[in-house]
């Protein structure tokens, strides 16, 4: 995307022609024009000045995936470029869709969806590398739901491991012994295993309905 709208049409971001600037200035352009228009704050940092955490979500994923917010992303980008863009954050959106569901899957359909998908990257756009995440996911999932007896492997997830880390650095901070790593670690965990029993769980919940 970004490459898109800085006429980069080339992986690398080294040389001498200044690539690396150009494509600096369209992310932060077209960042902006996608929070103007979705209300989206992706791809930076939580806080300004911050070099901790990022402000993409697993929701936010899906957010940006919606077909509403999807043709606003096409928007962003120069003309010449949307049809091929359009396609591509359809298919994209179906694929992750799928792994990211609990659901029995059609392997052979979600295979070949796959192979759709690298086909268009590779003809329309056969400047861009794969990532090891990105080979991963599109030539690699099929295998691990074949594995996972046709069923999607949604509950593999780490949204759920991540949306703790808030907590675990506030339990660390404050709610902890600093005597040691090993005793800090031990009353952070002791933290997280209260908040988890379901006894507390619900009288928190309860607490929570009364105010």
């Amino acid at each position: 995307m970004y490459h898109f709208h800085a006429n980069v049409l080339k992986w690398t971001e080294t040389g001498k022609d200044n690539t690396k600037t150009k494509i600096e200035k369209a992310r932060e352009d077209i960042l902006r024009r996608l929070e103007e228009k979705t209300g989206l704050r992706l791809d930076q940092t939580n806080s300004p000045g911050s070099k901790q955490g990022t402000s993409s979500t697993g929701e936010q994923g899906r957010q940006f995936f919606s077909e509403k917010n999807r043709l606003s992303v096409v928007e962003c980008a120069p003309k010449q470029y949307r049809a091929v863009l359009k396609k591509l954050l359809h298919q994209l959106s179906i694929i992750l869709r799928v792994v990211s569901s609990t659901s029995t899957i059609n392997t052979e359909k979600f295979r070949q969806k796959c192979v759709d998908f690298a086909k268009l990257i590779a003809i329309e756009l056969p400047w861009v590398e794969h990532n090891l995440t990105s080979h991963s996911l599109i030539f690699h999932s099929t295998e691990l739901i074949v594995r996972n007896d046709g069923i999607s492997i949604g509950q593999l997830s780490e949204e759920a491991l991540e949306s703790c880390n808030k907590d675990v650095r506030y339990y660390r901070e404050f709610l902890s012994r600093k005597c040691g790593h090993v005793v800090n670690s031990t009353d952070t965990f002791n933290r997280l295993f209260e908040r988890s029993d379901p006894m507390v769980d619900e009288i928190v919940r309860r607490s929570l309905a009364d105010k």
